[in-house]
C-alpha cells in the first residue's frame, strides 16, 4: 500500500522527478567515466611496470636488488639452464593450471658512438620472442624490419634522431664488464622504434640476450635476474613456492623472490589507497547530487502536506509515512542510478576498445607509462558504481523522510 502511494506520488509531477532522476542518471555516468579514467591510468602504470621492469615476480641476487637502480652486472649466478629447469619443473607440478611466462633479463647502462657523437644510453636485453612483442615493436617501428641477434638492434626514435642513425648503419656500444672492465661491439641498427613510453624513446636499444651478455663477458649459462609472468591473483601462493626452492634447493646462493608490488615500493601502496580513496569521493559527489532529490521532496512535502494530516488522521503511522517519503526518493534515485550506470558502462566500455593516444602531452615526461591509455571498464568498477548510485540517493532521502513523519496531525491540517 505505501509503496503504491510512492510510485503515485511520483506520477504527480513527472517533470519534477524527471529532472531529479536525470541528476543522479549524469552523476552516474560522470562517475563510471572519471573512476574508469583514473583506474585506467593506474591500471596502465602497474602493467608497464610489470612488463619491463619487475615481472610478477622477480628472481635475482640480494646483492643485487639492494644496488638495482645502479644496473650491477656483477652479482650473476651461475648454472642458469639447472636453476630454470628445476624452476619450471616445480611451478608446473605445483600449479598445473597456470600459465607461467620466463624471461631473463639483463639491462646496462652504456654509451652509444657514432662518429663524434657519444650519448648515454640503457641496453636492454630481448631473451624471446613473446618478450619483443610486449614493446609492439611491428605496430611501432618507424623505420626498417625489426631484428635482434647477430648483434643487430632497435633503437628508440629520440636516441637515434640524436645520434643522427637510419637504418642499416652501425654505432659503437661501450659498456663495464661483470669485472668492471670496458668493452664494446659494433652493432647495426635494424630498426627505429616509437616505444610508446618518452623515456624509452630517449635512452632504450634493445639487444639480443646473448649479445648483452658478451658486451658484459658474462657466461651465456648464467643470469642476473629471471622475469616469471602470470596472473598476479596468485602471487602470494607461488611466492611461496618459488621460496621453499630457494631454500631447500639453492641453499648456497642469496637468491631471493620479490613479487611486483613490493618491486614498487611506495608507489604500488599509494595508487592501491588512491582507488580506495575514489570510492568515498564519488560517494560525495552523489551524494551532492542527492541534494536535488531533498530539494524535491521538501517541496513535495510542503505542497501535500495536507494529505500527509489526513492520512495521520486517519491512523497511518509515522513509520509508514517515513516510508512513504522515503520510497519516493529512493525509486526517483534508482530510475537515475541504474540507466546512468548501465549508460557510463558502455561509455568506458567502448572507450576502452579505442584507446587514447596521449604520446603528445606524455612525450616529455619520463614516466614509465604507456602513450594509449584505456580507461577501465571492468565490471567491479560497474557494480559499485551502480551500489553507490543507488544507495546514497536511498539515504540522501532520510532527511526529508524524517521531516515528514515528525508532522503533527494538527499542525498538517491546518493547511487544509
Amino acid at each position: 500500500m505505501i509503496f503504491k502511494l510512492a510510485i503515485l506520488n511520483i506520477k504527480r509531477n513527472k517533470k519534477r522527478s524527471f529532472l531529479s532522476a536525470l541528476s543522479i542518471f549524469f552523476a552516474a555516468i560522470i562517475i563510471i567515466l572519471a573512476w574508469g579514467w583514473i583506474d585506467g591510468m593506474l591500471q596502465n602504470l602497474i602493467d608497464t611496470t610489470i612488463d619491463f621492469q619487475t615481472g610478477t615476480i622477480k628472481i635475482a641476487s640480494e646483492s643485487f636488488l639492494k644496488q638495482e637502480k645502479f644496473l650491477p652486472i656483477e652479482f650473476y649466478i651461475e648454472n642458469k639452464s639447472d636453476f630454470i629447469e628445476k624452476l619450471q619443473n616445480k611451478l608446473s607440478n605445483d600449479y598445473p593450471k597456470v600459465n607461467f611466462e620466463y624471461e631473463e633479463r639483463l639491462n646496462i647502462a652504456g654509451i652509444a658512438s657514432k662518429g663524434e657523437l657519444s650519448i648515454p644510453a640503457l641496453i636492454n636485453s630481448i631473451s624471446t620472442e613473446k618478450e619483443l612483442t610486449k614493446y609492439q615493436i611491428k605496430r611501432r617501428k618507424i623505420e626498417g624490419n625489426p631484428e635482434i641477434g647477430n648483434k643487430k638492434i632497435i633503437i628508440g626514435k629520440d636516441l637515434a634522431k640524436k645520434l643522427n642513425l637510419k637504418t642499416g648503419e652501425s654505432i659503437l656500444l661501450v659498456t663495464k664488464t661483470y669485472i668492471s672492465g670496458l668493452n664494446g661491439i659494433k652493432a647495426t641498427v635494424s630498426s627505429i622504434v616509437d616505444f610508446g613510453i618518452g623515456s624509452f624513446n630517449k635512452s632504450i636499444i634493445l639487444m639480443d640476450i646473448n649479445d648483452v651478455k658478451q658486451l658484459a663477458k658474462l657466461n651465456e649459462n648464467s643470469f642476473v635476474q629471471l622475469l616469471l609472468f602470470f596472473d598476479i591473483k596468485y602471487v602470494d601462493d607461488i611466492l611461496k613456492s618459488i621460496n621453499n626452492l630457494l631454500v631447500n634447493s639453492f641453499p648456497e646462493t642469496d637468491l631471493k623472490a620479490v613479487p611486483f608490488n613490493v618491486s614498487m615500493g611506495q608507489i604500488y601502496g599509494t595508487m592501491q589507497m588512491m582507488r580506495k580513496v575514489l570510492i568515498i569521493v564519488f560517494a560525495f559527489i552523489l551524494f551532492l547530487a542527492s541534494f536535488i532529490i531533498i530539494n524535491t521532496m521538501m517541496m513535495n512535502i510542503f505542497e501535500r502536506i495536507n494529505e500527509l494530516g489526513t492520512l495521520m488522521a486517519m491512523g497511518t503511522t509515522k513509520k509508514e509515512i517515513f516510508l512513504l517519503n522515503f520510497y519516493e526518493g529512493t525509486i526517483i534515485g534508482i530510475l537515475g542510478g541504474i540507466p546512468g550506470s548501465i549508460f557510463g558502462y558502455l561509455i568506458a566500455f567502448i572507450m576502452n576498445k579505442i584507446g587514447f593516444d596521449f604520446s603528445k602531452l606524455l612525450g616529455g615526461y619520463s614516466m614509465l607509462m604507456n602513450y594509449i591509455i584505456r580507461p577501465s571498464a571492468s565490471l567491479a568498477i560497474f557494480f559499485v558504481s551502480l551500489f553507490i548510485s543507488c544507495i546514497i540517493p536511498a539515504i540522501a532521502t532520510i532527511i526529508p523522510s524524517k521531516y515528514a513523519s515528525k508532522l503533527l496531525p494538527t499542525e498538517a491540517l491546518r493547511h487544509l
